[in-house]
């Protein structure tokens, strides 16, 4: 099987970093640790130029996406089942991030993946590893579908929704409140459910 994980809402917290740019550029933020109930952070007060705003800030900083806090639990989940998975299995971290100043997306992004111990020289599993940056998140179906990829964890509720439709592909939504409207066949709360259904349909496959 070949297996792809989206990046942030999935393993990077997002949220926490531009919660930190909305704040610095003088925007009223909730708590720290609150999420948005929706893609656009409406709920939040935000516009389509503010959120621009926060991207041209992305864009500015080095390195930005060797910042993002982790989410733990899906960390952990990642790390055992690169321990203890089949071998004959391919994992891709497939990506839409924006580019930045600094290292290209790609290598920002296994860096964070290092520093968190998810893509390790001790990982047996680490020939297997590969980055995926595309340019919009519309085109993970088209790359799914090209690359044989059978599998599929987002945040994102219309990419989930389009990868459904690749034949042979199972898409899984990963709950979150930024996702409520969309009712896909598959909706999970972490990835060790993600994994559990990979590995389900890896031995009735």
């Amino acid at each position: 099987m070949k297996i792809s994980l989206d990046v942030d809402g999935v393993l990077a917290n997002f949220t926490d970093a531009a919660w930190i740019i909305l704040r610095d550029l003088g925007h009223p933020v909730p708590p720290r640790g609150a999420e948005p109930t929706d893609w656009n952070w409406i709920s939040w007060g935000a516009t389509p130029d503010l959120m621009k705003k926060v991207f041209q800030v992305i864009n500015d900083l080095p390195n930005f996406w060797t910042q993002s806090r982790p989410y733990l639990e899906n960390v952990h989940a990642l790390r055992n089942f690169l321990t203890y998975t089949n071998t004959s299995q391919e994992v891709f971290f497939t990506t839409a991030r924006a580019l930045t100043r600094g290292l290209p997306v790609a290598v920002q992004t296994r860096a964070w993946l290092e520093k968190y111990d998810i893509w390790t020289p001790r990982n047996t599993f680490r020939n297997h590893l590969t980055i995926l940056h595309v340019e919009k998140t519309a085109s993970k179906a088209v790359l799914f579908q090209a690359l044989g990829i059978t599998h599929s964890v987002d945040d994102h509720g219309p990419t989930v929704m389009e990868c459904e439709a690749v034949p042979g592909h199972t898409a899984v939504l990963l709950d979150r409140p930024w996702n409520q409207e969309y009712q896909p066949k598959h909706r999970v709360k972490s990835l060790a459910d993600f994994f559990a259904i990979v590995y389900a349909e890896g031995k009735n496959g």
